[in-house]
């Protein structure tokens, strides 16, 4: 489609819209007769009139100078015209010196080359309108390309078929290219702050050319004006659900609608999260941070996640592991992926779990060592009151301590050591009965496998210096042992060590 076609279908979209039906009808009618006018006559270059010189054209009610070839008053058609930007145009006029313009204040002359650029491209009419197919830049770092309706009245300048634009703020760059149809650009905006690099979708033209023609007539002034550009594509793309890609700086890639939140921030929303290290979200898509607010990892929980080892969780996977503020700080590193914080969460579990299980038995060894020794305590408490009881207070203490006296029976010295640890003789001397124990450490090791119920010799040894706690004595080992006991008539009379 050449550049006069593109004009005339754009010119037909957009006074359709803001024009009475009666007007568009008349302006069809003189479109339609338009189409009858020689392709040359703009479409192709036209010869430059012999006596076309460059001017320059002030116009005053615009802000602006124009500068190009003209003839008869007019600019060439099909030459290079180029408009710049001037403050207060009606208080400036036009002076030529030595083959170049100026324009003149009260105070001072400046060449209009020197201006700011504001439009440049090639010139031509059509129905008696001025156009320029070419590029436009309104304020400092906004360009667009397209055809503009050229007049000395309001902005000067107004966009009648924008193909590409590039708009550029502190806080975005937004940049479009047209579809190659009348309706739709791909818009791409390109954020400077620190989670979305780039956000790209097919968008209407309709906020673009609207907002532009809104440009206020004062260039200098406005300078948010750019940003409400971007702002109202956004609010568009929210308010429609027009879908778009988005690509973070760490290389997640998010495919489907978004939503602003208090501050204009871009927010995806509900679609599909790639994530660079493997992982797939779907669902409403949202960051993985610690939540003061509510004393939690916060992670996406409305949808499926799709871990690296094909695993799939729905909900909140997290909630599970029990985690704290103070796991946060050692479970998440910047640039961890969802596979890695539900494997370090898991890990922290296990070992959580593995520590508590030590914990807990070393709580029930000590809590069944204390109750033994409450036990052992019990019954030399019993065994104590039962040797008072059987033999005592004078005998019964000493049997219950182990130790031997002088005058104590044979039954009160089994108490303390057995007889199954001695061989036993017995004789009558003078009319008196003697009976000795010798200690004999075989037939001790056997009464001793005997109380462990079957235990071997060996390990029987291995409690001889427990002797007096095996056998409810208190405070004797293998050094205390007698080497022989005599008895006369059944009283210990002699201790031998």
């Amino acid at each position: 489609m050449n550049t006069k076609h593109r004009l005339q279908d754009a010119i037909i979209w957009r006074f359709q819209r803001h024009i009475p039906v009666i007007l568009s009808g008349i302006l069809h009618f003189l479109i339609i007769l338009s189409f009858l006018t020689p392709l040359s006559s703009w479409g192709q270059a036209t010869k430059l009139p012999r006596k076309a010189k460059v001017e320059a054209v002030l116009y005053k009610n615009a802000d602006m100078v124009g500068l190009g070839y003209r003839y008869k008053e007019q600019f060439v058609e099909n030459q290079k015209v180029e408009f710049f930007k001037l403050y207060k145009a009606s208080e400036y006029k036009i002076e030529k010196k030595k083959g170049k313009y100026y324009v003149a204040g009260r105070d001072k002359m400046i060449p209009v080359t020197s201006l700011e650029p504001l439009l440049q491209g090639t010139y031509f009419t059509t129905n008696d309108l001025s156009y320029i197919e070419g590029e436009w830049h309104p304020k400092e770092k906004s360009m667009y390309q397209g055809t503009f309706l050229i007049s000395d009245a309001g902005n000067g300048i107004r966009p009648i078929d924008i193909q590409e634009f590039c708009i550029e703020t502190n806080k975005a760059t937004l940049s479009g290219e047209n579809l190659g149809n009348i309706t739709d650009y791909q818009l791409e905006i390109e954020f400077t702050g620190k989670d979305i690099k780039k956000l790209k979708c097919e968008f209407p033209k309709d906020v673009i050319i609207e907002k532009v023609s809104e440009e206020p007539k004062d260039f200098y002034a406005n300078q948010q004006t750019g940003w409400r550009i971007i702002y109202d594509c956004l609010l568009q793309i929210e308010q429609k659900e027009i879908p778009v890609n988005i690509l973070f700086k760490n290389g997640n890639q998010f495919t489907g609608n978004i939503r602003l939140d208090s501050g204009n921030n871009v927010i995806p929303n509900k679609g599909i999260c790639k994530y660079v290290t493997g992982e797939t979200f779907n669902g409403i898509y949202e960051d993985i941070f610690w939540d003061s607010r509510n004393g939690t990892i916060h992670i996406p929980t409305q949808g499926t996640m799709t871990f690296t080892d094909g695993t799939v969780a729905q909900g909140d996977w997290l909630k599970q592991y029990g985690l704290k503020k103070e796991d946060w700080s050692t479970l998440y590193k910047k640039g961890d992926s969802p596979t890695t914080i539900r494997d370090k969460a898991a890990r922290k579990q296990q070992l959580t779990e593995a520590k508590r299980s030590q914990e807990l038995e070393e709580q029930r060894k000590k809590q069944a060592e204390l109750r033994k020794k409450q036990e052992q305590e019990r019954q030399k408490m019993l065994r104590r009151q039962q040797l008072i009881a059987k033999y005592g207070q004078h005998y019964g203490p000493l049997i219950e301590k182990g130790e031997l006296e002088l005058g104590m029976t044979t039954a009160m010295v089994n108490e303390i050591w057995s007889q199954d640890f001695f061989d036993r003789s017995e004789a009558i001397e003078y009319g008196q009965r003697i009976e000795l124990w010798t200690f004999n450490e075989e037939k001790m090791n056997m009464a001793i496998a005997k109380k462990e119920d079957g235990e071997t010799e060996l390990l029987a040894m291995l409690f001889i210096d427990g002797l007096g706690e095996m056998f409810g004595i208190s405070g004797i080992t293998k050094k205390d042992i007698p080497y022989q006991l005599v008895f006369t008539n059944r009283r210990l009379t002699k201790i031998i060590r």
